[in-house]
């Protein structure tokens, strides 16, 4: 804002306590939520020095910041029930709920959700006198464990060199090992040493929810008449 004044007065502006200088002849206050007292003096360059002063009233409300926990915007779970804590910085919480459906608080303060599959909108809103504030997150359930597809499967071959794919399209991670021991995939998928015997080929798969799937085959190496020079490749 700015104040009336020429080079016969002086001006004195104070929010609260605080004196307030101008910059580029406005004075700019930042606010504290609630009422709040702006005086201003002003008094001539006399030797009389005549001075004349007004107090105003300014009430602010500021948004209520909402803040959550116990759950995340954006994260996947695996467990339909989940408990949130709902907390604001300034006024009260008005209204919480999943989707269309009304929550309220539990003995402990937490609210109880019960997620359906898929994405879940939850939508809270908080009141500082009549300035609303909303906060409106996503999580989504996920109980459905990763499909892994596995071209291995259980037979008998007669090369030590043994290839393989795996495929877990929402799966986050993939181990795979043969024989307890982890393996990684090359440019066409995975390729072994099989040891004479059977090798136990184990697939684990975990998506973004913590959902875990497994899958195992076995695949005994005998040796065609002492020739080990060809290699297999399961499709």
């Amino acid at each position: 804002f700015s104040v009336a004044d020429d080079s016969e007065y002086d001006v004195v502006v104070k929010l609260g306590d605080a004196v307030i200088e101008p910059i580029e002849g406005k004075y700019i206050v930042k606010l504290d939520n609630g009422v709040n007292n702006i005086t201003v003096t002003v008094k001539d360059k006399s030797i009389f020095a005549n001075s004349s002063t007004e107090t105003f009233e300014v009430k602010y409300e500021a948004i209520p910041k909402i803040s959550i926990s116990g759950i995340t915007d954006g994260t996947t779970v695996k467990t339909a029930d989940q408990k949130m804590a709902v907390s604001v910085d300034i006024g009260e919480i008005t209204s919480v709920k999943l989707g269309e459906k009304v929550l309220t608080a539990g003995t402990d303060g937490k609210y109880a959700l019960a997620l359906a599959e898929g994405e879940n909108t939850i939508v809270i809103e908080a009141k500082n006198g009549e300035t609303t504030g909303t906060l409106s997150i996503k999580v989504t359930l996920d109980t459905t464990a990763p499909e892994i597809v596995l071209s291995a499967k259980e037979e008998t071959v007669a090369s030590a060199e043994y290839t393989f794919t795996v495929k877990a399209e929402d799966a986050e991670t993939i181990v795979v090992k043969v024989n307890g021991e982890a393996v990684t995939a090359g440019d066409n998928g995975y390729t072994v040493t099989l040891e004479e015997g059977e090798n136990k080929i184990t697939v684990t798969a975990t998506d973004a929810a913590g959902n875990i799937s497994s899958e195992s085959v076995t695949v005994t190496y005998t040796p065609a008449g002492g020739n080990t020079d060809n290699s297999n490749q399961s499709e």
